[in-house]
């Protein structure tokens, strides 16, 4: 993924899900964070989207979320339309993928431009 997110010309920064994977996102505070649930062991996955998503300094990053966990997915199908994720299931095809992130950035720079104006 990472080639194909430089081929298209993003600047990827990968992080494993260890402990400083909140730090490092906050730090690269990018305009997409695409996080991948894994099957097994997702509870520490979810709590990193409940900080990605509840930390002011990265409102206005998009989240996209992958898992081939479907019953995850469906267990937390509320939270995820309540905020605005986009959702890929695994396996997904790559040009859904790329696709996406324009579509994503684009919405995400309007709601902060329409935010910046109000405030």
């Amino acid at each position: 993924m990472r080639d194909l997110l430089t081929d298209e010309g993003y600047l990827p920064h990968l992080f494993d899900g260890t402990d400083g994977t909140y730090q490092g996102i906050r730090a690269v505070s990018p305009a997409v964070v695409i996080l991948d649930l894994p099957l097994t062991q997702s509870g520490a996955a979810w709590a990193l989207l409940n900080r990605l998503s509840t930390d002011p300094a990265l409102e206005h990053a998009a989240i996209v979320v992958c898992s081939g966990n479907e019953t995850g997915l469906a267990e937390q199908s509320a939270a995820l339309q309540r905020h605005t994720y986009a959702v890929l299931p695994t396996p997904f095809d790559l040009n859904d993928l790329t696709a996406l992130l324009p579509r994503l950035i684009h919405q995400t720079a309007r709601e902060h431009d329409r935010a910046a104006r109000v405030s």
